[in-house]
């Protein structure tokens, strides 16, 4: 059974992107939803080692200065945890460019194919009074803008929203009362 091509046409048609502009985006990446996903969990694995490197920090320190007769194992096997961490980090990285590029390439390669579909169904006098290579070039453009949201929502503002839900939830578990401000 083959999988249906999800049609950008029909978004454009049943979604107004000046009343709903998210839920366009979002219907763009309808067609996506795996690779984004795994964009997603490779963004957070290769995000790991600045949320855990100051914890891996805090237990060494809290070892030495707290020392017991395993002190040196302790700290060892923290050091191996955290050099462990920080070793994903490449192919974590590697992989989260990969899927979210993929991710991008096909709503730039869906987007560009629905809007040449529509300038082939335009008139002949429509295309007389319009220079083409103009038409191109504001194509181009409104796509490459789109793609260059959804980049920015792949990258930063999915940083910004990890970021506040990992320290929101290191601080609330560590000192729930601090939390509370």
């Amino acid at each position: 059974m083959q999988k249906r091509k999800l049609d950008f046409e029909e978004i454009f048609l049943h979604y107004d992107a000046k009343k709903h502009p998210v839920k366009t985006l979002l219907q763009l990446f309808r067609g996506n939803v795996g690779r984004f996903l795994l964009s997603i969990v490779f963004f957070i694995l290769k995000n790991l080692p600045t949320w855990v490197t100051p914890l891996v920090t805090t237990a060494v320190i809290n070892t030495a200065i707290n020392p017991t007769e395993n002190t040196v194992q302790k700290i060892i096997m923290y050091v191996f945890f955290g050099a462990l961490i920080i070793a994903q980090n490449v192919p974590s990285h590697q992989a989260q460019v990969y899927f979210s590029i993929r991710v991008a390439r096909d709503i730039e390669m869906q987007l560009r194919s629905a809007l040449v579909r529509k300038l082939q169904h335009l008139t002949i006098s429509f295309h007389k009074n319009f220079s083409s290579g103009r038409i191109q070039s504001k194509i181009l453009r409104d796509v490459d803008h789109i793609v260059e949201l959804s980049n920015n929502v792949m990258v930063h503002i999915m940083q910004a929203v990890m970021n506040l839900i990992i320290c929101s939830t290191i601080t609330f578990v560590h000192s729930p009362t601090v939390s509370l401000f």
